[in-house]
């Protein structure tokens, strides 16, 4: 089952039965006489509704929401069960009324984080720890999650047509800074739901992209109803291109030049911290004429390092990740 959090959706403006004027700004624009644009616009209409705009020359609606307009039940998200309550709620709130049926049968999709609460069983900082270990893999540029003191990370591919990006990061730490959703459910509450939650979401901004990830369609209804697992595809896309080397081995049979080889080698790739951009970067500054054998070695013993740090513990941690991934 796939399940949302941050979407932005579209659908027709005649699936709007009643518009209280006075929450919305209108804003008329015109170019050599003719009138351009004419549209109606809400922001921050309340919790988990983060605007509605409306475009009387279009003819359709545009709104941004997120899972928080669930309140309570915030921690299942939006899918096929909860959608309803969603649309129910912003009618709920008085400033227009939707035909929510038809709203969730036509709404198209335009934005979407795919979502999903992993209950993780040890402490979150080792699991994005064994997550950094994947940093190898150069085809992704890999950060620490943008939010203060918070234990995430953000794999984010480097095409150039589109780039893939999915976050991990401690979703308590998220809930209990958020004042607003604690002002609609009780922060022992919050705790309770997301204690030993790893978030996982992947963000898709593209309309190919969600019909690509998400089982065909860009319609709302067809992607809450669809079997396919965004968040497992990339994950193991991120794992399948790190390289398969057999584990690091320690000296046994080298001589001892190769041994003072090694270790500096090693040494370089811990002074530049497993970045394999920035090893890359060292090497072409040091090296004339052709570099791929020295970047195919340093590759190949960087990912070898990688593993041999905590080899066992990290591969268990990222097992527990995918099973959690695969389960609906």
């Amino acid at each position: 089952m796939i399940r949302l959090d941050t979407i932005k959706l579209k659908f027709p403006a005649d699936l709007v039965t009643t518009i209280n004027d006075a929450s919305f700004v209108r804003e008329v624009r015109s170019s050599g006489g003719v009138e351009v644009s004419d549209k109606l616009t809400a922001n921050r209409i309340g919790l988990g509704c983060k605007s509605i705009e409306i475009d009387n020359l279009k003819r359709d609606v545009v709104v941004e929401l997120s899972a928080k307009i669930l309140k309570g039940g915030y921690f299942d998200l939006i899918n096929i069960n909860t959608v309803n309550q969603c649309f129910d709620t912003i009618n709920s709130i008085g400033i227009v009324k939707l035909k929510t049926n038809d709203v969730i049968d036509q709404a198209m999709l335009l934005r979407a984080d795919v979502t999903k609460n992993l209950v993780v069983k040890g402490p979150l900082s080792q699991y994005v720890e064994a997550l950094n270990h994947l940093r190898v893999n150069n085809r992704y540029k890999v950060d620490t999650y943008r939010q203060k003191n918070n234990n995430g990370i953000v794999f984010q591919g480097k095409q150039s047509s589109f780039k893939e990006r999915m976050i991990f990061y401690d979703k308590a730490i998220d809930v209990s800074r958020d004042k607003l959703l604690q002002a609609e459910v009780s922060l022992p509450k919050l705790l309770n739901d997301f204690s030993h939650v790893l978030r996982c979401e992947t963000n898709i901004a593209q309309l190919r992209k969600i019909r690509e990830l998400c089982g065909g369609g860009n319609s709302l209804l067809s992607v809450l109803k669809s079997d396919a697992n965004p968040n497992l595809y990339l994950f193991n896309k991120v794992k399948s291109k790190s390289v398969n080397l057999e584990l690091f081995s320690q000296f046994d049979g080298m001589p001892f030049y190769q041994v003072e080889k090694l270790m500096g080698q090693q040494q370089i790739i811990k002074e530049l911290q497993y970045d394999m951009d920035l090893i890359y970067q060292f090497i072409e500054s040091r090296v004339r004429g052709n570099v791929s054998r020295y970047k195919r070695r340093y590759r190949s013993l960087c990912y070898e390092m990688q593993q041999g740090r905590a080899d066992a513990i990290n591969n268990d941690l990222l097992i527990e990740i995918e099973q959690q991934l695969k389960v609906a």
